[in-house]
C-alpha cells in the first residue's frame, strides 16, 4: 500500500508545484479581494442607497465583483497545469466528468433535497435541543433577510447573493479544485487537501480555530455528498441552506463556537454512520448474490445426477 502511493505520487511530481500555485492564489487573491471591495465600496453608486434592499444588491454586486478574479485565475492555472503536465486528453477528460456533476434532470429535486436535509438534520440535532444554550437570534435574522417595510417586499437579494456564493464555492472547491487533485493523487488526499484550502480561505471576524475545523468538517461533508449522488446540485442547496438559515440565526461569539462544536460532531458522526449503512447493504447484497450463485450451481448439479 505503501509503495503504490509512493508509486502514484512519483508519477506526478507536478502535484506539489499544482499545490503550490493553488494556495499562493488562494491568498494572494483573498488579497486582492479586500482592496477591490474597499475600492468599490467607495464609489456613490454603492453608498447613495438608502432602501434596504437596494443596499444589499449593492452588496451583491461588490461581492461579485470582488470574487472574479479569483475565480477566473483558478481556473485558468488549474487548466493550464493539467494541459502543460498532463495534456490534452486529460484536460479534456476531466471537462467531461466536471461537466457531467451538472448535467442532470433531477437537478432541482437534489438542490432542494440538499437544502431540506441539512436545514432538518441541523434543527432537529443541533438547534433545538440546544436553543437555550446557543441562543438564537430570529428577530436580528428577520431584520436582515425577510419583509422589508422600506421597499414593501422580500429582501430576495439577500437570499440570492448567498445563492450565488454557495453555487461558486462548490464550483470551485467541491468540483474544480477537488476534482483535479483527485484525478493525480487519491481521493482523500484530495478531499483533506480541498477542505483545508476552502477553511483558510474564508475570513473569521472571530479568529478562531474552531471555526476552521468546523468548515473543514462542512467540506468533507459536501465531499463526501458529491461522491454520494454524483452532482453538484445536493452540495450547493445544502451550502444555501447552512449560511442562510443556520448561520446567520446565531449571533453570539459564544453562541456560533457551541454551534461549530455541534456541527462538527453531527456531520462526522452522518458520514461515518451513513459510510457503514451503505457498506452493510453492499455486502447483503453481495452475499444475496453469492447465494443465489451457490443454489443455482446445486441445482444444476442435482438436475445432471
Amino acid at each position: 500500500m505503501i509503495e503504490k502511493i509512493k508509486g502514484k505520487f512519483s508519477d506526478n511530481t507536478w502535484n506539489a508545484t499544482i499545490v503550490g500555485i493553488v494556495i499562493f492564489c488562494l491568498f494572494a487573491f483573498r488579497r486582492a479581494d479586500t482592496y477591490i471591495n474597499n475600492y468599490i465600496g467607495k464609489l456613490s453608486f454603492f453608498n447613495s442607497s438608502q432602501n434596504v434592499s437596494l443596499v444589499y444588491l449593492n452588496k451583491l454586486l461588490i461581492a461579485l465583483i470582488s470574487y472574479l478574479p479569483f475565480t477566473f485565475f483558478t481556473f485558468l492555472i488549474l487548466g493550464l497545469m493539467l494541459l502543460f503536465t498532463a495534456g490534452k486528453h486529460k484536460l479534456i477528460q476531466l471537462s467531461i466528468e466536471i461537466y457531467n456533476r451538472y448535467k442532470t434532470k433531477y437537478f432541482l429535486f437534489l438542490l432542494l433535497e440538499g437544502f431540506f436535509g441539512v436545514i432538518i438534520l441541523c434543527y432537529s440535532v443541533i438547534l433545538f435541543p440546544m436553543q437555550k444554550s446557543i441562543k438564537i437570534d430570529l428577530v436580528n435574522y428577520q431584520l436582515t433577510s425577510s419583509w422589508m417595510k422600506e421597499s414593501g417586499c422580500l429582501n430576495v437579494f439577500y437570499f440570492i447573493g448567498i445563492f450565488i456564493f454557495a453555487f461558486i464555492e462548490e464550483t470551485i472547491y467541491r468540483v474544480v479544485i477537488y476534482h483535479v487533485f483527485s484525478s493525480v493523487t487519491f481521493r482523500v488526499f484530495s478531499a483533506i487537501l480541498t477542505s483545508t484550502l476552502f477553511a483558510l480561505y474564508h475570513d473569521y471576524s472571530i479568529y478562531n480555530g474552531i471555526f476552521i475545523i468546523r468548515n473543514i468538517i462542512t467540506s468533507l461533508f459536501l465531499i463526501y455528498a458529491l461522491e454520494k449522488t454524483k452532482s453538484i446540485w445536493w452540495s450547493v442547496g445544502a451550502h444555501f441552506g447552512l449560511n442562510a438559515f443556520l448561520f446567520d440565526v446565531v449571533t453570539t461569539v459564544e453562541g456560533q463556537k457551541k454551534l461549530a462544536i455541534a456541527i462538527i460532531f453531527v456531520f462526522l458522526l452522518y458520514m461515518v454512520l451513513d459510510y457503514l449503512i451503505i457498506k452493510y447493504f453492499k455486502r447483503r447484497e453481495v452475499d444475496n448474490t453469492n447465494n443465489k450463485k451457490i443454489t443455482k450451481s446445486l441445482e444444476k448439479s442435482v438436475d445432471i445426477r
